[in-house]
């Protein structure tokens, strides 16, 4: 059975709600393990660690309003569906990765902000590797919409 808009709509809300109330879970749990001391981190592995994590924040607390609004206002809702069912912004994401680059890219943003509060050899890797996937992303998506 297909979900209508609407419900799409309504599980991102609870997806979105239900992420940053992980988030803040994971800020307690890492201040309680002893993560982010100053001893260990390096100042630049400590401002990757909040960028990440307060952009990430920010981010979802935005799309959450966002969402909010449109389910109030008919108009921006379907507005918002047929920018999502436009086909080049659809064949610009599955050529540039796709999903499976999206989920990649997350978790590098996690284990990177993660290792960064505990040990800098990890992190100095982990940051090689999401600086090396966001590039690639970048430059297939630029590569093929310039094409298209």
């Amino acid at each position: 059975m297909k979900m209508s808009y609407t419900g799409q709509i309504r599980c991102r809300i609870a997806l979105l709600a239900a992420g940053i109330l992980l988030m803040l879970a994971y800020m307690v749990l890492v201040g309680e393990t002893g993560g982010g001391d100053s001893r260990v981190m390096s100042d630049f592995a400590r401002g990757v660690a909040n960028f990440i994590f307060f952009c990430g924040l920010g981010v979802m607390v935005w799309r959450l309003a966002h969402n909010c609004k449109l389910l109030g206002d008919r108009r921006r809702l379907k507005e918002q569906l047929l920018k999502e069912r436009e086909e080049r912004a659809r064949s610009l994401h599955t050529r540039s990765g796709g999903l499976a680059m999206d989920v990649t890219l997350l978790a590098l943003l996690f284990i990177t902000m993660t290792a960064g509060m505990y040990n800098m050899a990890a992190f100095y890797t982990a940051f090689a590797g999401l600086a090396a996937a966001s590039a690639a992303k970048a430059g297939s998506y630029l590569y093929f919409s310039r094409r298209a």
